[in-house]
């Protein structure tokens, strides 16, 4: 009768311990740009211990995550300035992937440069999730970035499924002192177009929603059959981007649609490299139209 509800007990906590695996499996780096700053090189690599653990170690969703079913990304904060010991100045490339089904291609979903960013840190600080709560600036910087990759990520797993992390990454902005929210990293200033507010509001705006449909439907359904007709998915995807010049007639120059550009340019390369000239000069035409400054990458579309 012991041994029974032993294994009854094994049992609930292997279920229980599931039950709570965590979303995300970020890689992160920390480097440090300028020979001139006087800080002691052991607070990088605390920053960079700090920064993984928050993001692999906390709980993000109610959803069940099996290890290989974890989101892959990497964060990268390059330090470029020492404003005083425990404040700095630098940048935070945020980039994450997904599977593609039944093949061993990741794809890119998010590649973003943020610059710049500032934020203080001291050996010993833990940085907490700030969800409707300002705590720091680091805390509330990479609680943004998780729910962003969260948001992409469930777009393109089901229609529009990002909303609830969209959203809960707008609430982190919203929850900033009025002197931060104001600040250039995160402000709603016209003049200011590819910060932190435009990121998210762009994917809350519903001028946007086509990109996002566009999202779900060039990602689960072309990318995740092309191994059984790549040949007809390819063309449904030449004719889809089409979308995307409806979106950008709409709402031009949106941050989305950048980024979008910056994500997928080689791997549209690489899907279209076999393409009739008529698919290439498609694609072309749509993505230079959004974005001018990759005709030179994309050039070979041309061909």
């Amino acid at each position: 009768m012991k041994k029974h509800t032993f294994f009854n007990f094994l049992i609930l906590f292997l279920l229980s311990t599931f039950s709570v695996a965590q979303e995300l499996d970020v890689t992160v780096n920390v480097s440090v740009n300028q020979v001139d700053i006087k800080s002691d090189p052991q607070i990088f690599k605390a920053l960079e211990t700090q920064v993984r653990e928050f993001f692999n170690r906390t709980k993000w969703t109610n959803d069940d995550y099996r290890d290989h079913e974890k989101i892959r990304a990497t964060i990268q904060i390059n330090i470029e300035s020492e404003i005083s010991t425990s404040l700095f100045q630098g940048e935070i490339i945020v980039k994450s992937s997904r599977p593609v089904y039944n093949s061993n291609y990741e794809t890119p979903i998010l590649n973003h440069i943020d610059k710049p960013v500032s934020f203080s840190f001291n050996i010993g600080q833990v940085i907490q999730r700030s969800d409707n709560v300002y705590i720091d600036n680091l805390s509330s910087l990479l609680t943004f970035y998780s729910f962003m990759i969260l948001g992409y990520d469930y777009d393109t797993f089901s229609p529009l499924g990002g909303d609830i992390h969209f959203q809960s990454a707008n609430d982190v902005r919203n929850a900033l002192p009025n002197s931060i929210k104001n600040g250039p990293e995160w402000t709603n200033d016209m003049s200011v177009s590819r910060n932190k507010y435009y990121m998210v509001n762009d994917m809350l705006d519903p001028r946007v929603r086509g990109f996002r449909m566009f999202q779900y439907k060039y990602h689960r359904e072309i990318l995740d059959n092309m191994y059984l007709e790549p040949d007809k998915q390819r063309a449904i995807l030449a004719s889809s981007i089409t979308d995307l010049r409806s979106v950008n007639e709409v709402y031009p120059n949106s941050m989305v649609l950048y980024m979008f550009g910056d994500s997928k340019r080689q791997e549209l390369l690489e899907i279209f490299k076999v393409a009739d000239l008529n698919q290439k000069r498609k694609v072309y035409d749509v993505m230079i139209g959004i974005n001018p400054t990759l005709s030179p990458v994309l050039e070979p579309l041309t061909r």
